[in-house]
Protein backbone atom coordinates (compact mmCIF):
# COMPACT_ATOMS: atom_id res chain seq x y z
CA UNK A 1 0.00 0.00 0.00
CA UNK A 2 1.42 3.47 -1.12
CA UNK A 3 0.39 6.68 0.98
CA UNK A 4 -2.24 7.89 -1.81
CA UNK A 5 -4.08 4.66 -0.98
CA UNK A 6 -3.51 5.02 2.57
CA UNK A 7 -4.85 8.53 2.21
CA UNK A 8 -7.42 7.35 0.69
CA UNK A 9 -8.50 4.43 3.44
CA UNK A 10 -8.51 7.69 5.90
CA UNK A 11 -11.71 9.76 3.81
CA UNK A 12 -12.99 6.74 3.21
CA UNK A 13 -12.80 5.89 7.19
CA UNK A 14 -14.35 9.31 8.05
CA UNK A 15 -16.91 8.62 5.70
CA UNK A 16 -17.77 5.42 6.95
CA UNK A 17 -17.87 7.38 10.70
CA UNK A 18 -20.15 9.89 9.45
CA UNK A 19 -22.41 7.54 8.35
CA UNK A 20 -22.99 5.73 11.30
CA UNK A 21 -23.78 9.35 13.49
CA UNK A 22 -26.18 9.75 10.77
CA UNK A 23 -28.20 6.55 9.89
CA UNK A 24 -30.75 5.14 11.43
CA UNK A 25 -30.74 1.53 9.83
CA UNK A 26 -29.50 -0.98 12.45
CA UNK A 27 -27.57 -2.77 8.76
CA UNK A 28 -25.99 0.27 7.52
CA UNK A 29 -24.37 0.58 11.06
CA UNK A 30 -22.88 -2.63 11.52
CA UNK A 31 -21.60 -2.37 7.70
CA UNK A 32 -19.95 1.07 8.23
CA UNK A 33 -18.47 -0.45 11.86
CA UNK A 34 -17.03 -3.28 9.92
CA UNK A 35 -15.95 -1.26 6.88
CA UNK A 36 -14.27 1.14 9.49
CA UNK A 37 -12.68 -1.14 11.33
CA UNK A 38 -10.86 -2.72 8.07
CA UNK A 39 -9.85 0.73 7.20
CA UNK A 40 -8.28 1.61 10.73
CA UNK A 41 -6.32 -2.17 10.84
CA UNK A 42 -5.23 -0.62 7.23
CA UNK A 43 -4.20 2.42 8.68
CA UNK A 44 -2.41 0.70 11.45
CA UNK A 45 -0.78 -1.55 9.25
CA UNK A 46 0.65 0.89 7.19
CA UNK A 47 2.27 3.03 9.75
CA UNK A 48 3.43 0.46 11.94
CA UNK A 49 5.63 -1.18 9.18
CA UNK A 50 6.52 2.40 7.59
CA UNK A 51 7.72 3.06 11.67
CA UNK A 52 9.77 -0.20 11.32
CA UNK A 53 11.01 0.67 8.25
CA UNK A 54 12.65 3.81 9.30
CA UNK A 55 14.09 2.09 12.54
CA UNK A 56 16.31 -0.41 10.62
CA UNK A 57 17.07 2.19 8.11
CA UNK A 58 18.29 4.12 10.97
CA UNK A 59 20.69 1.16 11.93
CA UNK A 60 21.96 0.56 8.68
CA UNK A 61 23.75 4.12 9.10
Amino acid sequence: MNKKEIDFEYNMLQGNINRMFLTDDYKELNTMYLFAKRRLDEIHTYNYNRIVFDKANKKGE
